[in-house]
């Protein structure tokens, strides 16, 4: 077995292993400790058996210990409590403004115990969860002007007919990707719509802004997908319970809403429309990774490239003219040798009117949807390295670290920076994270919202 190469036993034979097997391999000899210590298998592990997004870290190391500690994530909420957001039970002291208090430092929720939440996302007004069995959770309110719109008062299931991979929030919308790659959309968790992409590649990614969502084939196809009108007033569908009538007979599941989607675009047909001189750039050959803001989206290509489109409406997204490549951002030319491919950008974040790039060694580049091919990225000391996922809310922003630290900085948003005072620069929350692993972290509006492991566990 030694004589395999080491690719092949971390890509092709251990994951195919039990823990308990994998850790007997370790024990045989020297050179297979090493082995099963890299942290490529340990990221396959974490994907493989908690069922993590692919797209919610772009952690580069630390995967062992995360696997370690993954067993029983905690979920806390703060910040801004009106509309049920935070998820903590109502008070009725007649000092507080409402029936749910803010929430100025990190607090557990505690009815998520040992539900095996392994991805937190924020909407303007509410929280969306993802637990290891692919189901959905939400709390808060999608909207706060929308009639009828109630807000749920604790963790409540999103009626989805499938388990899920993964999801993403815009301000008052949802979007969900599930394991059997079909896409799902909603302004109310009674009534998903189903999207149907006009494309024969297989969804990778999906990312919901203000007012629309967007949605990465493997072929790199850019999907626009509109908000749509599927809001409160349609009847609630009910699934029942594993696909069975009462009397235990097998059913079918309802089918939901579906609306069809045409409009998109790909890099060579972005570069081939605008017929202009990019000079020496490598561009590479497609899309591998969206995030949307308020009328803008940022997208990245395989090469390292960030490009910014208008999202104002589906005809400024398709118009060419329209869109920038935002150059300054830590872009890869051809001129470059190897040993810069660390610093090709490799993630992006976006929410609101702003956004980020990072690197494969965690160096964050920031901007706003005002940028364009001419805009130096805003670079903070603080992050410089090793940052492995960004989340912005409205008017405070955070990051946390490969080892598991959090950082934010903004203004207070109601307690939701996790700092009494407005920070310029990224600043550590302590507090009851002192003591904890961040993996996972989901700000939006004036909330913020983190999963953790017990590193005391």
């Amino acid at each position: 077995m030694d004589r395999i190469p080491v690719e092949v036993l971390l890509e092709n034979v251990l994951p195919r292993l039990s823990l308990a097997s994998i850790l007997a391999v370790s024990a045989t000899s020297k050179f297979f400790y090493h082995v099963v210590d890299d942290e490529v298998l340990w990221q396959t592990l974490t994907l493989r058996d908690f069922k993590l997004p692919l797209h919610s870290t772009f952690r580069q190391i630390g995967w062992r210990r995360l696997y370690s500690k993954l067993w029983d994530p905690i979920v806390y909420t703060w910040g801004e409590g009106s509309n049920a957001r935070l998820g903590h039970p109502a008070v009725n002291q007649p000092n507080y403004y409402g029936r749910y208090r803010n929430e100025p430092l990190p607090r557990e929720l505690v009815s998520l115990r040992g539900k095996g939440i392994v991805d937190i996302i924020a909407g303007g007004y509410s929280f969306h969860v993802l637990d290891r069995n692919g189901t959905v959770w939400m709390w808060g309110m999608m909207s706060d002007w929308l009639a009828n719109d109630e807000a749920c008062e604790e963790p409540t299931h999103v009626n989805l007919p499938v388990p899920i991979r993964s999801i993403s929030c815009g301000r008052v919308q949802a979007m969900a990707l599930g394991k059997d790659g079909r896409v799902f959309q909603w302004l109310n968790i009674r009534n998903p719509m189903e999207i149907v992409l006009d494309s024969a590649s297989p969804v990778v990614q999906i990312a919901a802004g203000w007012g629309f969502s967007a949605a990465l084939t493997a072929d790199g196809e850019v999907f626009y997908i509109p908000e749509g009108h599927h809001r409160v007033g349609f009847s609630t569908v009910n699934y029942g319970t594993e696909g069975e009538n009462d009397d235990g007979s097998n059913a079918e599941q309802p089918k939901l809403p579906k609306k069809e989607i045409h409009e998109h675009v790909t890099l060579t047909g972005l570069l081939a429309s605008t017929h202009m001189s990019f000079g020496k750039h490598n561009f590479g050959v497609k899309f591998t990774r969206i995030a949307c803001g308020e009328h803008f989206m940022i997208a990245l290509t395989n090469a390292g490239a960030v490009f910014k489109f208008d999202t104002s409406t589906a005809l400024s997204f398709m118009n060419p003219l329209l869109s920038e490549h935002l150059a300054k951002f830590g872009f890869h030319t051809g001129e470059q040798d190897v040993s810069s491919s660390e610093r090709i950008i490799g993630h992006i974040s976006a929410f609101f009117r702003e956004f980020a790039a990072y690197n494969r060694e965690g160096t964050v580049f920031w901007g706003d949807r005002e940028f364009n091919a001419d805009t130096s990225p805003i670079m903070f000391s603080e992050l410089q390295s090793g940052i492995c996922q960004i989340s912005i809310g409205d008017w405070h922003k955070g990051a946390i670290t490969a080892d598991g630290k959090l950082l934010t900085w903004g203004e207070p948003s109601a307690g939701a920076l996790g700092h009494t005072t407005a920070k310029i620069k990224p600043t550590l929350v302590k507090g009851e994270l002192a003591n904890k692993f961040v993996f996972s972290i989901g700000f939006g509006g004036w909330h913020s919202g983190v999963l953790a492991v017990d590193l005391g566990a």
